[in-house]
């Protein structure tokens, strides 16, 4: 039975649960959203018929009101009684008569213990015997027109019947629209966030031995153009570091393994044979050599490992014209031992902030540099100015030179100029990369230029320290 594809995988790309995706999310609050929009409206506009619709109502009683000038009509179809002092029901118009002839009475509103009316007032309220509500003026009358209070009422059924024709639309409309957003915007959501699922399968197809893909970018100028720009700058970066830690790898691989076979080949020839004590010593002070030459490469790679840590570094307050005196005394050393003469005037105070050690580092290795590829009799130049913010370091030689083809590599890991130039030079190839690192990890820059047959000179520029004062 064939075995299923890994969900995990690109081929296997296993889409969420509908309600853990991010457009059902969007779809829910969009619809709660909306539903608080429609009942909020609908409680509004329900509200205001009603108050609009008591208000003329109201309008309507006072115009009866003054119409009737305190009494009962005769032949009104309108709702009234009249209520004396006391608060007994006196006279009734013939709208209040039941069924059975006998009037039904208008509830009597109490506002003082007295139970007299002193000002008009609107209710609505429920009398037995109607089957729809009513509203209810009472208006005080005044003491020539019998005093006591008119009592008249207005049947609500109408706007009863347009509220409950609104609720009743509402209950039937609003499901409806609600169904309609929740398709509608689970439809759209997925549209607009399709571009993510995009991402995401592109960014699963992408491993570390396939870097080279990247994500596609529409002309929108979105979020998400911006998030797949930023993946795949992120991507570029990340391809850059696997491929130069590939080609580390592999060329320590190959500087570590020539010192190896170097040693095994001349220990497995040593012991083929008996030999003389002098030749063993000479094989042993060979492998010595080559041991030593191995404990330069593997010190490089420990300080190149560390190369991408600024924590490593101890900054303070560094005079770089004293440091530069004091590799100085200790190169000319090495350059006259070689037939060269090193040359230097006296170094102007300028302050770093930097580590003392690394920067010597960097500086003897730039000189002992210049020495190696220079010939005898040669002269090498070391120089410090102040430009503005910055300290510049030359370093100068009469050396071999370097072709401009090879120049912007000098400073990558065990990258050497052609071997056949200078085949009695020694070195691995990771001088001029450490010297990159010290730099660019105090904040500046080193630059090269050269002739062949003329010579090489390195500049250094380091950020200065502002001056007190």
């Amino acid at each position: 039975m064939a075995s299923a594809a890994d969900p995990s995988g690109p081929e296997g790309f296993r889409r969420p649960a509908l309600h853990k995706t991010l457009s059902f999310r969007i779809t829910v609050i969009y619809c709660l959203f909306l539903s608080i929009v429609i009942l909020g409206f609908y409680t509004l506009l329900y509200r205001w018929h009603a108050h609009n619709t008591l208000e003329l109502v109201d309008d309507n009683l006072r115009q009866v009101r003054a119409e009737s000038a305190g009494s009962i009509p005769q032949r009104t179809q309108r709702l009234m009684q009249w209520v004396d002092g006391e608060g007994r029901v006196q006279k009734t118009s013939r709208a209040l008569n039941g069924t059975d002839g006998r009037p039904r009475v208008l509830p009597i509103p109490i506002q003082h213990d007295d139970s007299r009316i002193l000002e008009e007032s609107f209710e609505t309220v429920e009398v037995k015997g109607f089957d729809y509500r009513i509203r209810l003026a009472s208006f005080p009358l005044a003491p020539a027109v019998g005093g006591g209070t008119l009592q008249i009422g207005y049947s609500l059924a109408a706007m009863d019947r347009t509220l409950s024709n609104y609720t009743t639309a509402m209950i039937v409309v609003f499901p409806l629209v609600i169904a309609i957003t929740i398709v509608s915007g689970l439809s759209i959501a997925k549209k607009a966030l399709n571009p993510i699922t995009e991402i995401t399968q592109t960014a699963r197809r992408i491993s570390a031995q396939n870097l080279s893909g990247r994500l596609s970018v529409s002309a929108a100028g979105d979020e998400l153009d911006l998030l797949s720009e930023t993946l795949n700058e992120m991507i570029e970066r990340l391809e850059a570091s696997f491929e130069r830690t590939r080609r580390f790898t592999a060329d320590a691989s190959h500087e570590l393994r020539t010192p190896l076979t170097s040693m095994r080949g001349e220990a497995e020839l040593a012991l083929r044979a008996e030999r003389a004590p002098e030749e063993y010593k000479d094989t042993l002070g060979s492998i010595l050599e080559e041991i030593d030459r191995l404990s330069s490469i593997v010190s490089d790679l420990l300080i190149l490992s560390r190369s991408e840590l600024r924590s490593d570094l101890s900054l303070e307050p560094v005079d770089l014209g004293d440091l530069l005196t004091d590799v100085h005394q200790h190169m000319r050393v090495l350059a006259e031992a070689q037939g060269l003469s090193l040359e230097a005037a006296s170094f102007p105070s300028v302050e770093v902030l930097g580590d003392r050690n690394r920067l010597t580092q960097l500086f003897m290795n730039l000189v002992d540099n210049a020495v190696k590829y220079s010939p005898n009799g040669g002269a090498i130049r070391l120089e410090l100015t102040p430009q503005e913010n910055d300290a510049v370091v030359t370093i100068a030689d009469s050396g071999i030179g370097i072709p401009q083809e090879d120049l912007p590599r000098i400073f990558d890991r065990f990258y050497r100029v052609d071997p056949a130039r200078a085949k009695t030079i020694t070195g691995n190839g990771l001088g001029l990369s450490i010297c990159k690192w010290i730099v660019d990890s105090h904040g500046g820059s080193i630059t090269a230029e050269s002739t062949v047959g003329t010579g090489t000179t390195f500049t250094v520029r380091l950020p200065a320290e502002a001056s007190a004062g």
